[in-house]
């Protein structure tokens, strides 16, 4: 349905959909107080308001069309990161534009609504939360694509502020919305055809998954398709609309009910079903209105077919019963299409228990703003629940709560929440308000309603889901073109300030829109930067992954000359550290050189660390950083540097003091040191948090080798075999004991015990598959690392090892100065999940008290 038939089907329906009430009625649903003067809406033309207004609005368009499907095909670019420079682009032209039109106009026209002073609380409580905030630059723009910033959220605002001013006319308006029905038609044809060609089709080398796609997140796009179900069926049950507009819109239906049915989001069910329910509801309260009213003007029984609303609500209850089906039978409808279409799907973050949890503990500290925006990773490291260490998500950093406003509560305090409570208060209300509002053009009470029930559905997930850029800019998108509608509707009224008739007035506020610009520039200036920071951060990530040190390194120190980020200067030390090893490991170099050399690399190192730690001293890796630094050269001099190292493991534990990881980095550089007892201690430390810590086990019979105390581990390993029957670690560590006391058949009955406990234990696996291979059982030990090779497809050392064996050959019979893998310092695996495999088969949900899905 193109700008044509969308106003025609308005002229149909003037004056026969609605009553159409006296102007004394109109004005007492205005704000009677409000007698400033006002700019009447414009009807239709777009010619009064000139050329700058209208490329503002074909900007705006363009936003709403390519913010979900706009991505630029490379690894070395950040997918989400891309739609934020477009926002950012977008935001600075529009406002540039629409600031110097009305400088040249030489008035303001301002919609008199209160959910502009409250939208315009939201930065101004994020801004003095940064000032506040134990790191300015983390809060004021982080690594630049982290929606919870200072800079984002005014971007974001900003976009709403000239959405609300500039969409002044009909035409404007609906031109948003067909962007919007076009890219959701180029979403669909992108995805329709890689989920039934298979993903290798228009991978473009990023969506290499059934689930990846150009918009986010799999369950972004199951929200996405949800907005699209309830502005069709506003549109199905509010216009008149020809026979083949409804068969289009129709159609748009059950497209959006196909991808709900793969996303399987259950939390988009909920809202769609409850949506569906109040159109049903108010389209035929409507309808009511309508036919008692008609019937009281022309006193008689009307023709049911002069009323167009005078009908059962159908669209609203098919999408209603798909709801019920799928919330009813989640679990078999939801296998059978994750099955049918090779779906796999996995999202975790913190439940509502967690969230609130760390928000009640963060204002207990910091009531009135918070730990500061983007850091509600900081208060996650410190008060994560105990539960969390038990699940596999126990060494995830999470960097928001169950949602984006949940999280904002956490990270700008109780001010920030009064601001985000105000702002949805004044917006419900006057949702509400203008929902029975009765006016005779029914095609611009459609787009009142639409836009904001569009609004209230994004307003919604950004409360109970931490939606991906696009979603959020719909949600400021919408919410300004709701304001935009009451306008035009004359719901409420707009404010004209003339420059001429109020010289000091009209110089304030474009000295205001004057800074506003300048600002906005120079934040959009900065995110390039931070923007051209992360291509040279990926790009030094695709060099690491192919071994060029060299180039990964230069890329590196590109990306901090762009932006001082603490991550990049974390992973340069990393570098450096990598360089220090290297340089103790060559023979054809001078006692000169090489002390010339080390102190060269050790400065950098140092000098990396430290640049972090000042970054952002609230960061816990920062200080993990440092002690890492020292403990990696303990050995050259241990009364020195063991202090320094100590200090910083013992800082980082204070900031996350449920971190069992720290634990096992003190005892490593307590076992450095030779103090085996408190290296023992701090072991026993981390398996009190994580009672599963299979890396701590492991090293803990390192020690006890190296302490000559094999054989007593093993008699009480085996106590506790027999105390706990059912647990596969206690089994892997017997196995690993006896491994190392060369008992190889006793190893082999412990790790198959462990194994049969937890088929997806890769740990057991491997050790179990290198006991076979040493008993000369080469067929059983080829089916175990199959096995591991199935959910470790990248491992390159699986590989080499199955190749070894099928030729019949030891496992590293092509690598003779390999170290033994029960003598390295890390497991030969990385753990997927230490007790469980995710099912390939199908969406896995979390839900406990730490993590839902």
């Amino acid at each position: 349905m193109d700008l044509h038939q969308m106003r025609e089907a308005s002229e149909n329906v003037r004056g026969t959909s609605v009553p159409a009430e006296t102007e004394e009625k109109t004005e007492k649903t205005v704000h009677d107080s409000e007698a400033a003067p006002t700019a009447p809406p414009k009807e239709g033309g777009e010619a009064s308001s000139g050329v700058f207004d209208t490329v503002v609005n074909i900007i705006l368009a363009a936003l709403m069309f390519l913010v979900p499907v706009f991505f630029i095909p490379s690894l070395a670019l950040p997918f989400q990161f891309a739609k934020g420079i477009l926002l950012v682009t977008a935001v600075v032209l529009v406002f540039g534009l629409w600031t110097f039109s009305r400088l040249k106009q030489g008035s303001i026209s301002i919609p008199q609504t209160y959910i502009i002073p409250g939208m315009l609380l939201i930065p101004a409580t994020f801004l003095v939360a940064t000032i506040f905030s134990g790191s300015v630059a983390t809060s004021l723009i982080g690594q630049g694509g982290e929606i919870g910033t200072f800079v984002n959220i005014a971007f974001l605002t900003l976009l709403f502020f000239v959405t609300s001013l500039a969409c002044d006319s009909r035409d404007r308006i609906v031109r948003i919305y067909l962007a919007l029905f076009a890219s959701f038609a180029l979403l669909s044809l992108l995805q329709l055809a890689r989920i039934f060609i298979g993903p290798q089709f228009l991978s473009f080398g990023v969506f290499t998954t059934t689930i990846a796609n150009v918009f986010g997140k799999w369950n972004d796009l199951g929200v996405f398709y949800g907005l699209v179900i309830v502005m069709t069926l506003v549109a199905l049950q509010m216009l008149a609309l020809r026979r083949i507009a409804r068969f289009i819109l129709y159609g748009i239906l059950l497209v959006a009910l196909f991808f709900l049915t793969l996303v399987d989001f259950v939390t988009v069910w909920f809202v769609l079903g409850l949506f569906a329910i109040i159109l049903g509801m108010y389209a035929l309260s409507v309808s009511r209105m309508v036919k008692n009213r008609l019937q009281a003007e022309e006193g008689k029984e009307l023709n049911k077919k002069k009323l167009f609303l005078q009908r059962i609500p159908t669209a609203s209850i098919i999408v209603f019963a798909c709801c019920v089906a799928f919330i009813m039978a989640n679990g078999p409808l939801g296998d059978f299409f994750a099955q049918k279409f090779d779906i796999t799907h996995i999202e975790a973050r913190p439940s509502w228990q967690s969230t609130l949890r760390i928000a009640k503990n963060t204002l207990e500290k910091n009531v009135f703003f918070g730990a500061g925006p983007n850091r509600f990773h900081t208060q996650w490291q410190l008060y994560r629940p105990d539960g969390i260490n038990e699940t596999i998500f126990w060494s995830t950093n999470f960097n928001s709560g169950i949602g984006h406003v949940p999280t904002f509560f956490v990270t700008t305090g109780i001010v920030g929440a009064a601001a985000w409570v105000l702002l949805f208060g004044f917006f419900i209300a006057s949702g509400l308000r203008s929902l029975f509002v009765s006016r005779s053009d029914r095609f611009i009470h459609f787009l009142v309603l639409s836009s904001f029930l569009a609004s209230l559905y994004l307003w919604i997930f950004m409360v109970l889901y931490n939606p991906s850029l696009p979603l959020v800019v719909m949600a400021f998108l919408f919410t300004g073109l709701y304001v935009a509608t009451l306008v035009q509707e004359k719901i409420i009224q707009s404010r004209q300030i003339s420059f001429a008739s109020s010289p000091k007035l009209g110089f304030l506020c474009s000295l205001v829109l004057i800074i506003i610009v300048c600002a906005s520039a120079s934040g959009g200036y900065f995110v390039a930067r931070s923007f051209i920071a992360t291509m040279a951060y990926q790009k030094a990530s695709l060099a690491f992954e192919k071994n060029d040190t060299a180039g990964g390194k230069r890329y590196l120190e590109k990306a901090v000359a762009w932006h001082a980020f603490d991550g990049y200067y974390r992973l340069l030390a990393s570098v450096n550290l990598a360089e220090l090893q290297a340089l103790l490991s060559k023979q054809d170099i001078s006692q000169k050189d090489l002390k010339t050399e080390w102190d060269r690399l050790f400065g950098e190192a140092k000098q990396h660390v430290e640049k972090a730690r000042d970054l952002d001293v609230t960061h816990y890796q920062n200080w993990v950083a440092i002690g890492n630094l020292y403990g990696a050269i303990i050995s050259v001099d241990p009364d020195k540097v063991y202090p320094l190292a100590r200090e910083a493991y013992d800082h980082a534990r204070v900031l996350s003091p449920r971190d069992p990881s720290l634990s096992l980095l003190l005892a490593r550089l307590d076992a450095a040191k030779g103090d085996l007892d408190t290296a023992r201690n701090d072991l026993a430390e981390a398996l009190r948090l994580k009672n599963n810590y299979t890396e701590a086990i492991f090293f803990l019979s390192q020690i006890e080798v190296s302490a000559g105390n094999l054989g007593k581990a093993i008699e009480s390993v085996e106590v506790a075999a027999k105390i706990a029957p059912d647990d596969p670690i206690v089994f892997f560590q017997l196995g690993i004991l006896r491994y190392n006391n060369n008992d190889i058949r006793g190893a082999i009955e412990a790790f198959e015990r462990a194994v049969s406990i937890s088929d997806a234990y890769s740990n057991a696996r491997y050790f179990l598959g290198l006991s076979y291979a040493r008993e000369n059982r080469l067929s059983d030990a080829i089916r175990q690392f199959e096995e591991i090779e199935k959910h470790n497809p990248d491992n390159s050392e699986v590989k080499s090892i199955l190749m070894n064996l099928r030729r019949g050959e030891l496992p590293f019979a092509e690598e003779k100065n390999n170290e033994q893998p029960e003598d390295r310092a890390q497991l030969p695996i990385e753990e997927k999940s230490e007790e469980t495999v995710l099912s390939p088969a199908k969406p896995v949900s979390v839900e406990n008290s730490a993590v839902s899905e």
